[in-house]
């Protein structure tokens, strides 16, 4: 609203960009459908009080809409700073050492915030079925959140070998985190919730496709087979989704390469576009605003 206000104030138009599912996370965090319909509602009407809406997505752009706005808005893709390193091997080999990464496994990896509406209980449940099958995966998870020791206490319900499901925190340290990246077969993030997370480019630019559910605002980033893989939000879906994409020969490389060059979309390939737009929309704005 300041925003919107200042805007006015200065002659100039006012862009805002739609990124967040509101009414999920008011009932998140007070689970008053009443209450986050409200709160919509107000969303709604400071985006119609705008010059013009961004959305990162497709889906996301959706979501507003179903909260009831009826303006245009244009899909602006996010971008990564990540790109491959000079020296891949050797921020591999430091995360390998610091997590006690096995280099005789196949690595899943979720970075993101450890709350349950990420899909963790999913994350977890499907990782059972794989080690009930072989003994070929390990999966390590990145982040802090405020439903950690929750995950954590149902991780230890399900009775994990040890060393094969593995919590390493936050990671501060950029370069630790490429390695970490750099050490997945396969970035594994089936939350619904999210619209277009970063974490996904940020893999698929050191070369790691991601594996997700198919249908959400997540998975618009890629094409299956091509770019990335999607399965049902199930455990035995995705479990055989898993075990396909890597007992089937050629198809992990191909979609690895598909990861990195379609999906890792740079900022310095977004910036330009955007700044296009801006050109329009202030070209707008003054045609409007002269008389």
């Amino acid at each position: 609203t300041f925003a919107a206000s200042y805007a006015k104030k200065l002659g100039v138009p006012c862009i805002a960009t739609f990124h967040s599912k509101f009414y999920d996370d008011v009932i998140n965090i007070t689970g008053s459908k009443t209450l986050a319909k409200i709160v919509t509602a107000k969303i709604v009407r400071f985006f119609n009080s705008v010059d013009a809406v961004w959305s990162c997505s497709e889906g996301t752009a959706n979501t507003l809409r179903s909260y009831g706005y009826r303006g245009d808005i244009t899909v602006m893709d996010n971008g990564t700073t990540y790109e491959m390193p000079s020296n891949p091997d050797a921020l591999r080999a430091k995360a390998a050492e610091v997590f006690k990464i096995p280099q005789d496994k196949k690595i899943l990896l979720f970075v993101g915030q450890q709350v349950w509406h990420k899909n963790l209980k999913l994350i977890l449940d499907t990782y059972k079925l794989l080690e009930d099958h072989c003994d070929d995966y390990r999966l390590f998870i990145v982040g802090v959140g405020y439903d950690g020791d929750a995950i954590l206490k149902y991780a230890d319900g399900l009775n994990f070998g040890d060393g094969h499901v593995n919590f390493v925190g936050k990671i501060s340290d950029r370069e630790l985190l490429q390695g970490m990246y750099l050490s997945a077969d396969l970035f594994f993030f089936p939350s619904v919730y999210d619209n277009s997370p970063l974490v996904v480019r940020e893999a698929a630019s050191m070369g790691v496709p991601s594996l997700l559910t198919v249908g959400t605002n997540a998975a618009e980033a890629v094409q299956k087979d091509i770019s990335g893989f999607t399965a049902d939000e199930n455990k035995i879906a995705m479990f055989r989704e898993i075990l396909r994409i890597f007992g089937t020969d050629g198809l992990h490389k191909k979609v690895s390469a598909g990861a990195q060059r379609d999906v890792a979309k740079t900022w310095k390939e977004i910036v330009p576009m955007v700044l296009d737009n801006y050109a329009e929309i202030i070209e707008k704005y003054r045609f409007e605003h002269q008389k």
